[in-house]
């Protein structure tokens, strides 16, 4: 049983398909399986993209701009 999860966690698959296009073929990745990765990881890309243009704009609507004489004061002594 351990050997089959060894080899699982370890090695990639012999073979796999995406639609009808072979992925891995003899434990090798073909061209058609890199382009499903970087299609995969450009998604992934524009979604985390997206996403933290998202959180700066909630971020940023919720910071009032206070004019620069209340945030420096202009004598430091008194």
């Amino acid at each position: 049983m351990w050997h089959l999860l060894h080899n699982a966690a370890f090695f990639g698959p012999d073979e796999a398909y995406a639609g009808d296009h072979i992925t891995y073929q003899n434990g090798m990745m073909t061209w058609w399986g890199l382009l499903e990765t970087v299609k995969s990881l450009a998604v992934t890309a524009v979604f985390g993209f997206a996403a933290g243009g998202l959180f700066w704009l909630v971020a940023a609507a919720g910071v009032k701009r206070q004019p620069v004489s209340e945030t420096i004061p202009s004598k430091v002594f008194e």
